[in-house]
C-alpha cells in the first residue's frame, strides 16, 4: 500500500476513536508525570486541531509549571517556534486550519533552545516511526538536532507492522505517548 493510502486509512480511525476528550487527558497526563517533561524547561508543541489528541490540558499546566511553550507557526515552506504565554497567544490560523503564535522577533526560539518536542501525526509504529500529514514540516525542522522526540496519538493510530515508505530523512521518535500504552525504542 502507498503512503497516502495509509494515511487517509488511519485518519479515518482517528475520525472513529470514541472518548477522545478522556483519552486526550489520559495521554496528556502521562506526558505530564514524565521524567522527559520533569527534565525539560523549552517544549515544543503544537496547538491541536480537529480530531488530533487535544493538547489544551498540556499546554495550560505546562505555563502553569513556569515551562517555556513554544508552538509552531508555518513560513513559507518552513516551520519556526515561538514563545507563548498563553493559549490566547495562538489567535492566528494558518492556512492549514491550525492555530498559530503570531510571527513576532521577540517570541522567537532558536532550535537549539528546545529540549523537547511534542509532534503531531496521522500513524506511529513500533520502530518509532510516524506518518505526519505529508508537508514533512516536523523532519526539516528536526533534522540534524538533538531534541527529544516525543509522539502523542490515540492507541487506535499504532499501526501493528512498520510503517511503509519511511525514507532517510524522516525523523524517529524516542517515545510515543498513547491513551494505553507509552512506547519506547530502548
Amino acid at each position: 500500500m502507498k503512503k497516502e493510502t495509509i494515511r487517509k486509512q488511519f485518519i479515518e480511525k482517528r475520525k472513529l476513536v470514541e472518548d477522545k476528550a478522556g483519552k486526550s487527558e489520559i495521554i496528556c497526563r502521562k506526558l505530564l508525570n514524565s521524567d522527559l517533561y520533569k527534565h525539560s524547561e523549552c517544549i515544543g508543541v503544537y496547538a491541536s486541531k480537529e480530531d488530533e489528541v487535544d493538547t489544551t490540558l498540556f499546554i495550560t499546566q505546562a505555563l502553569k509549571d513556569k515551562k517555556t511553550i513554544v508552538c509552531p507557526r508555518v513560513e513559507g515552506s518552513i516551520m519556526n517556534f515561538y514563545k507563548i504565554k498563553d493559549l490566547k497567544d495562538l489567535s492566528t490560523i494558518s492556512s492549514y486550519g491550525v492555530r498559530e503564535p503570531k510571527k513576532d522577533a521577540n517570541n522567537f526560539v532558536i532550535p537549539s533552545s528546545i529540549d523537547l518536542m511534542i509532534v503531531p501525526g496521522v500513524a506511529f509504529d513500533y520502530e518509532m516511526n510516524r506518518y505526519g500529514y505529508g508537508k514533512g514540516f516536523y523532519d526539516k525542522y528536526l533534522a540534524g538536532l538533538y531534541i527529544l522526540k516525543a509522539g502523542i496519538c490515540f492507541d487506535e493510530q499504532v499501526s501493528k507492522d512498520n510503517l511503509v515508505g519511511v525514507k532517510d530523512n524522516d525523523v524517529l521518535l524516542d517515545v510515543i505517548y498513547t491513551d494505553k500504552q507509552v512506547i519506547t525504542k530502548y
